[in-house]
């Protein structure tokens, strides 16, 4: 099972339990399914294999591609990827943001190597959704890594979620 977070009409600052609960999902290896600016999401541990592999099963996405890392800073994004000058000078212009850096992955990685398809580089993203935002912020203060997984609600290939009851639908 999983957690889906419905937010119309409510307050990010009202809402400060389904964040924790949110949290305690994606500690507990489940999926969590949220709003972002444009389309609904879908995000996991990215150090749980099972997660990642879920991850691939329910999208039927081809695990030769590799899955986004949704941070909550720089510091969290230094942990799995080198930086080099270009991609602290693009991080510190366009984070938080739409912005997704493909850097070399550092290794040794506490990222597992089928999040990255095997591949040396990693995608990795500080989003300014305060939504993920808020869910990254809590899992960095509770001493986790403060990253998911972060994808679109939608089988690979399709057009994505907009609405939720479609995706409760397909999911």
């Amino acid at each position: 099972m999983g957690f889906l977070i419905k937010l119309k009409g409510k307050k990010i600052q009202d809402l400060d339990f389904v964040f924790e609960i949110a949290v305690e999902n994606i500690l507990e290896g489940k999926l969590v399914a949220f709003p972002t600016n444009s389309v609904y999401g879908l995000g996991g541990d990215p150090l749980n294999l099972e997660v990642i592999n879920r991850i691939y099963d329910i999208k039927y996405r081809d695990r030769s591609k590799g899955l986004l890392i949704l941070v909550v800073d720089t510091e969290e994004a230094e942990k799995v990827a080198d930086f080099n000058k270009i991609g602290y000078k693009l991080a510190e212009r366009f984070w938080p943001g739409q912005l997704t850096l493909v850097l070399r992955r550092k290794e040794p990685n506490l990222i597992p190597p089928e999040v990255t398809a095997f591949k040396n580089t990693i995608g990795i993203r500080v989003p300014e959704n305060e939504i993920v935002l808020t869910i990254l912020k809590k899992l960095k203060s509770k001493g986790y890594f403060g990253g998911i997984i972060g994808t679109s609600a939608n089988y690979s290939g399709d057009h994505p979620q907009l609405v939720v009851m479609k995706w409760r639908k397909n999911f």
